[in-house]
């Protein structure tokens, strides 16, 4: 497993990635959050630089990856971390959060993604027809179909075109970018693993059972023009753990740590230390919409939401989600000092 790790002191945070990326895109993170956290970076098994000597015998699914999330925590870090994920990285931390909930202290959830796979899992649905549960190696026909579709995804403009459509920000997509993400598909393995992720079962349990079964806080942090996963899946995620925090920043897309650092940064050190010192005035009220000035020029909207719906169609979602929901109800936290922090005044 390949990892990185910066500060000595301080709260653990562990940031576990989004598909097809790795450590590279937490660099943010773990310059800013170092000083005050002892922060690590994991990539994936079969990603980024995160390769087992030889993939035959692995299905890389989330089952692997989360069991791989376990292991790092209890043998690497040695005590309960905070687990901050980014859509992929967001789906395994709350599958360990349900799994293990021993080594969570709390989850971040940066437009984590509340799906993954589209195969039928055996343990979950037993009459389902599946034909090869991912683990490798691939029957040549699946690996030959398969591989037309990868030999297309990891051409640079390809990868450069999928970014522009999910950054609400094109200068956060750089070619140093562009090619961290190429590079572990030039592995001689990399086809192989691709063929296993795009085919492996779906986890046991869903998003939403995950969510059910952690016991520890959440806060989510969500880019509000991410074109996969909309505002409206942060408002269901709000509703289903109601004494959730929720920000969402605009204009900001699918990776909000990696677009938008300075004010994530800010958000998950100060969700983190009210945690840990049980000071909720550190977080803005539910209401509260912040304008914080930005690097690049410009400023970015951060607003602390309860997840209303706004328009005709969340308004629907709403509807529809309320009819067999249990009856639990929205919860408002206290005061604010964090405005001048996240506007520079502090």
């Amino acid at each position: 497993m390949h990892y990185e790790q910066a500060g000595d002191s301080g709260p653990v945070l562990l940031l576990l990635p989004g598909f097809g990326v790795g450590t590279f895109h937490f660099a943010a993170q773990l310059e800013a959050l170092s000083s005050t956290h002892r922060v690590y970076a994991l990539d994936f098994l079969g990603q980024a630089k995160s390769w087992p000597e030889d993939v035959q015998g692995l299905g890389f699914s989330c089952d692997l990856w989360a069991e791989q999330v376990a292991s790092f925590v209890e043998e690497v870090i040695g005590e309960p971390a905070f687990l901050a994920g980014n859509s992929l990285g967001g789906f395994v931390a709350t599958y360990v959060a349900a799994t293990r909930p021993e080594l969570v202290r709390a989850l971040v959830l940066l437009n984590a993604t509340p799906f993954w796979s589209n195969v039928p899992n055996s343990v979950r649905e037993p009459s389902a027809s599946v034909s090869w549960n991912g683990v490798l190696p691939a029957p040549w026909p699946l690996r030959a179909l398969v591989g037309l579709w990868w030999n297309a995804l990891r051409r640079p403009g390809t990868v450069r075109t999928l970014l522009g459509l999910v950054y609400a920000d094109s200068r956060a997509v750089d070619d140093a970018l562009v090619e961290n993400i190429l590079e572990p598909t030039r592995r001689a393995q990399a086809a192989d693993v691709f063929v296993s992720i795009f085919l492996s079962p779906r986890a046991p349990l869903s998003f939403d059972e995950m969510l059910d079964r952690r016991t520890c806080p959440v806060c989510m942090i969500y880019g509000a023009e991410d074109p996969w996963v909309v505002p409206l899946w942060g408002q269901r995620l709000k509703r289903r753990v109601p004494e959730a925090v929720y920000y969402e920043l605009s204009p900001a897309g699918h990776c909000p740590h990696h677009e938008r650092p300075e004010a994530s940064n800010t958000l998950i050190a100060s969700y983190i230390e009210s945690l840990v010192s049980g000071a909720t005035e550190l977080l803005p009220q539910t209401g509260d919409v912040l304008e914080v000035p930005l690097e690049r020029g410009g400023s970015l909207r951060v607003t602390r939401s309860d997840g209303s719906p706004r328009n005709a169609f969340e308004v629907a979602d709403a509807q529809a989600a309320a009819a067999s929901a249990d009856g639990r109800t929205t919860s408002r936290p206290g005061l604010s000092t964090m405005l001048r922090r996240l506007t520079g005044q502090e």
